[in-house]
């Protein structure tokens, strides 16, 4: 159902609005985990650290499919604010046209570079090698749906409508996790069962978000006979999406380097960072989620030239996402080596990982501000930042580990480094904010 966050008590909308998004993520992030989590049980310690490898490169069309549900989100919430209808149908079409043609690129240029990817830039390890090729062809082929997801979710959050994701986000978990024990221990196809389990997945949530945002919002949808494509509708959505898809894009094609450093301290440190990366997913969770539904709340006020409600809502979503980050910060740094051992490592690997782990949470609230405020500014209309403020934390993250690799600090480098670069990351997009020129930037 649609929701105006123009009118109402902020807390309420946003409390309201954020819960649904919260239990999607911890869905999407279940069903990302249970394929690590029976991978490293039933196939072993090497075929999860082969998934892992693959992971950056999985992670660049990700961040294209998020950046361009952002941009869907912006702009259809801002549109809903105005009370746009017919601008929202045109657009919401035109970007699933485009949708397709970024999705078949995607995959094209996966199929066609991958083994340069994984021998030249990520160093895998040979006995990773034909897993992790495996793993990255077959999931290639599950972008499109990927893709077709974030602009469906992102026109339910623009709507006001944070509910829906959790029907389809069910349907994905629950098959992705039925499809993995078959699969992988049940017909023991290992590494490629895992793929398989996560492309059907992408596909049932694909279809589900469509069948969902068809019948409940219909009026976003074309009419018989009407244009399936507006070029000049693409130019406001581009605008929005293309700095957040550029931002994810180089955050995690600079991970491709971060990942290749991380390899070159060998198969423990590989797994290490395999499970850390996982875990680390759930501890973001809160900040991810406010940040979201704090973007489709300032992006309906800014189109409705309510200003001071988005400031409003804005306060209260940083005091209570940084109080919610101390809380999980604290339990996920007592408890690192219990929860990372359900991954079945041990040894180096399981100190690698609960260290790195315990850093992650030590620089959570950090993580959350930064978060909160890159979602108010995209909400608004300013994306620059956020970008800014993004390739700051990668530079400084991999300058640092370049630099303490070679030392005494060693393999610690991969986290130590994230201290300085979140510190800094975080100041940008505070200062930002603090100046106030995001709130020109609507539509």
């Amino acid at each position: 159902m649609k929701a105006d966050l123009t009118k109402g008590s902020e807390r309420r909308l946003i409390l309201s609005f954020s819960l649904p998004i919260i239990l999607s993520q911890i869905l999407q992030v279940s069903y990302t985990m249970a394929d690590s989590i029976i991978v490293g049980n039933y196939v072993g310690p090497s075929a999860l650290g082969a998934v892992s490898v693959s992971g950056p490169i999985i992670w660049i069309a990700s961040a294209a499919a998020m950046g361009l549900g952002t941009g869907t989100n912006i702009l259809l919430a801002q549109y809903f604010g105005a009370k746009k209808e017919e601008k929202i149908r045109q657009a919401l079409v035109s970007i699933v046209a485009f949708s397709f043609l970024i999705s078949f690129a995607f995959i094209a240029l996966i199929l066609w570079t991958n083994r340069e990817v994984l021998t030249l830039v990520l160093d895998v390890p040979g006995e990773m090698y034909e897993d992790a090729r495996n793993y990255l062809v077959i999931y290639s082929f599950g972008i499109v749906f990927q893709i077709l997801f974030q602009i469906f979710y992102g026109a339910c959050r623009s709507f006001g409508d944070a509910n829906g994701s959790l029907i389809f986000l069910i349907v994905a978990a629950v098959m992705n996790l039925l499809l993995d024990l078959i699969l992988v221990p049940g017909m023991g196809m290992g590494v490629c069962g895992a793929a398989y389990a996560s492309v059907a997945s992408q596909v049932a949530a694909c279809i589900s978000a469509f069948l969902y945002l068809k019948r409940n919002f219909t009026s976003a949808f074309p009419d018989t006979g009407e244009p399936f494509l507006y070029p000049r509708e693409l130019i406001p959505f581009l605008r929005f999406s293309l700095p957040i898809s550029g931002q994810l894009m180089v955050q995690a094609s600079g991970y491709l380097f971060l990942q290749r450093m991380v390899n070159s301290f060998g198969p423990a440190s590989i797994e290490g960072f395999a499970t850390m990366d996982k875990t680390e997913c759930f501890i973001h969770i809160p900040a991810l989620s406010v940040a979201s539904a704090i973007a489709s709340f300032v992006g309906q006020n800014m189109g409705a030239g309510e200003h001071r409600r988005a400031e409003n809502g804005i306060r209260f979503s940083l005091r209570f996402t940084v109080l919610i980050s101390f809380v999980i910060g604290f339990l996920m740094f007592v408890f690192a080596e219990p929860i990372l051992r359900i991954y079945n490592i041990s040894g180096d690997a399981l100190l690698r990982g609960s260290e790195h782990l315990r850093i992650m949470c030590i620089l959570l609230p950090v993580y959350t501000v930064q978060q909160i405020v890159n979602g108010a500014l995209q909400g608004a209309g300013d994306v620059n930042i956020p970008v800014l403020s993004t390739f700051t934390d990668l530079i400084l993250r991999l300058s640092f580990t370049a630099i303490m690799a070679p030392t005494f600090i060693g393999f610690r480098s991969i986290y130590l480094s994230s201290i300085p670069a979140w510190l800094v990351a975080c100041a940008v997009s505070v200062i930002r904010y603090r100046r106030g020129d995001w709130k020109k930037k609507a539509v």
